[in-house]
C-alpha cells in the first residue's frame, strides 16, 4: 500500500505541473485551470487519505493477529484479512486527512495554488 500512496502523490504533482505549464503557456489564461488544479489536488488528497486509512486498518489487524498468536486465544481465523471491521479513532478518514504525511504535501500545494490565483487575478 505504501507504493500506491507514493504513486498517487507522484500523479498529483505531475498533473498539477502539467496544468500550470499549460496555464503559463497561454497569452490570456483562464481561471478554469486553477479550478482544475485545485480539484485534482483535493481528489488526490482524499484518495491518499483512503489508502492511509486502509493501511492503518491492516496495521491494527496485524497487531490483533500477533496478540492472538502470542496469547493463543484463536479469536481470529487463520488467513482472515478482513480489516474493514477496524474502526478505531486512528482509522477514520478525518484522522487520516489530518496526518502529517498528507498535510505536509497537499496543504502547501493548495496554499501555493491559492496564492498563484490571487496574484494572477486580484493583484494588479
Amino acid at each position: 500500500m505504501g507504493s500506491n500512496i507514493f504513486q498517487i502523490k507522484g500523479w498529483m504533482i505531475t498533473i498539477n505541473a502539467a496544468i500550470i505549464a499549460i496555464y503559463a503557456s497561454q497569452n490570456n489564461p483562464s481561471w478554469v485551470y486553477f479550478i482544475i488544479a485545485m480539484g485534482t489536488t483535493i481528489v488526490f488528497t482524499f484518495l491518499d487519505a483512503c489508502y492511509l486509512r486502509r493501511e492503518r486498518q491492516y496495521q491494527e489487524l496485524y497487531y490483533d493477529v500477533k496478540c492472538d498468536f502470542i496469547n493463543q486465544t484463536n479469536k481470529i481465523e487463520i488467513f482472515e484479512m478482513n480489516a474493514s471491521c477496524y474502526k478505531s479513532e486512528n482509522c477514520t478518514l478525518i484522522k487520516s486527512l489530518s496526518s502529517s504525511s498528507l498535510l505536509g504535501l497537499y496543504l502547501p500545494i493548495l496554499i501555493t495554488l491559492l496564492l498563484l490565483f490571487y496574484v494572477t487575478y486580484f493583484k494588479e
